[in-house]
């Protein structure tokens, strides 16, 4: 397990989260969001997608099987698309 903390608005942020999480190989990987503007479940769902299409996170075997997100105060699961 590994805790991401997103703290920029970029497109790849969240991917680039991934993309590190994987290289670790790490099973479960908490996104933290400190500010609550930062998060939304479309912006997870974009850089799932983005990462799995980088052709840099394609050199790993995906080892993600759980993604929790902590939201200021919040902390759920985001479900991984099938």
């Amino acid at each position: 397990m590994d805790i991401k903390m997103i703290e920029a608005n970029g497109k790849y942020a969240v991917k680039d989260k991934f993309h590190d999480a994987v290289r670790q190989q790490v099973k479960c990987v908490i996104l933290q969001f400190p500010k609550k503007s930062l998060y939304s479940p479309e912006r997870v769902a974009d850089g799932w997608k983005r990462f799995l299409n980088d052709k840099f996170s394609k050199k790993y075997t995906q080892t993600i099987k759980r993604v929790i997100c902590v939201v200021e105060d919040e902390v759920f699961e985001w479900n991984i698309p099938k």
